[in-house]
């Protein structure tokens, strides 16, 4: 029976052509970039649409049983629709091709069901598996963004501490990489002036302006994190033990060629310290304090590695 039907309709090398034309088109489309991704997947459900209602046209019109390359044809479309449309759309549509073949067995006088019941339950574990999907795709994309959060400081987007001491760890704790691993801990120069004369506004998007001064200076091979108020710590790997000077220059350096939406010089006080030279992390962090606050007292805008102190180029800072 099913064979009669088959003979009756048309040749399927013609469908076979048709859908090649389409991909091929489809295909030159996402080549030349004319169109987005979704465009085109849109578009590879209409025209599989019309494929798949034309078939279903000369099936009606030739009161024919529907072949089983029909039914392979109509899940094909309805697993396509789950990828494109929203859930309760392709629901309606999968819904619409079992009314319709339903409606060619019923035209033809009935028959085998078997191939129907197997395309209704294939459509109905498809939309089962798509939803499902959706949410555990939702679900993970929640998590991230709970991560993300939990994990970088709001106003700035760096990472915050939470996120920085596993690295740390990380940086610290094998024997093989503490000869390459380095901190820089520093602090914004009169920053309570910001505060005071401009307003926590301004202070914020000095910050924020920083963070972006020392992302593009370190962010490459490095990780900067907001330390806490307007101390920032940068976590760097790859750094020799005899480079530990050049490194604070080069951060006071950044900060002082950066933007300057301030009557006075926005400039850095640094502290670096190698990982060599600590025998824990806290260790590390807290010598990297401890030449930060050596800065500071020597003047300001500089950076403390060991017993010395580089000094910045630029202008004396102001008390």
């Amino acid at each position: 029976m099913y064979g009669q039907g088959h003979r009756g309709s048309a040749p399927l090398d013609g469908w076979a052509g048709y859908g090649a034309a389409v991909c091929l088109v489809l295909a030159v489309l996402l080549a030349i970039r004319r169109v987005t991704t979704r465009t085109v997947d849109q578009g590879a459900l209409g025209l599989a649409s019309a494929l798949v209602l034309a078939q279903l046209g000369a099936a009606f019109t030739r009161h024919q049983l529907p072949t089983p390359h029909l039914y392979f044809s109509c899940v094909f479309v309805g697993m396509a629709a789950y990828a494109v449309l929203p859930v309760r759309l392709a629901l309606l549509y999968g819904a619409g091709l079992l009314a319709l073949l339903l409606g060619l067995q019923v035209q033809a006088g009935g028959g085998n069901l078997t191939l129907l019941v197997d395309t209704a339950i294939t459509l109905v574990l498809i939309g089962h598996i798509s939803v499902f999907g959706q949410h555990i795709t939702a679900e993970r994309t929640e998590s991230g963004v709970h991560e993300t959060l939990a994990l970088s400081d709001p106003l700035t987007g760096a990472a915050n501490r939470r996120a920085v001491y596993p690295l740390l760890e990380q940086r610290h704790t094998p024997p093989d990489t503490r000869g390459r691993s380095a901190v820089i801990l520093l602090d914004i120069d009169h920053f309570k002036r910001v505060n005071d004369e401009f307003g926590h506004l301004v202070g914020d998007e000095i910050l924020q302006q920083l963070t972006r001064t020392l992302q593009q200076t370190f962010g490459g091979h490095g990780t900067v994190a907001r330390w806490g108020g307007e101390e920032f710590l940068v976590v760097l790997q790859g750094v020799p033990r005899d480079q530990l000077a050049d490194l604070g220059e080069r951060c006071c350096a950044a900060v002082r060629k950066g933007p300057q939406p301030l009557p006075w010089p926005l400039t850095v006080s640094c502290g670096v310290a190698h990982a060599a030279e600590a025998a824990s992390v806290q260790g590390w962090v807290a010598l990297a304090d401890c030449r930060l606050y050596h800065a500071k007292q020597q003047g300001r805008d500089q950076a403390a590695t060991e017993d010395t102190v580089t000094t910045g180029l630029g202008d004396p800072p102001r008390p």
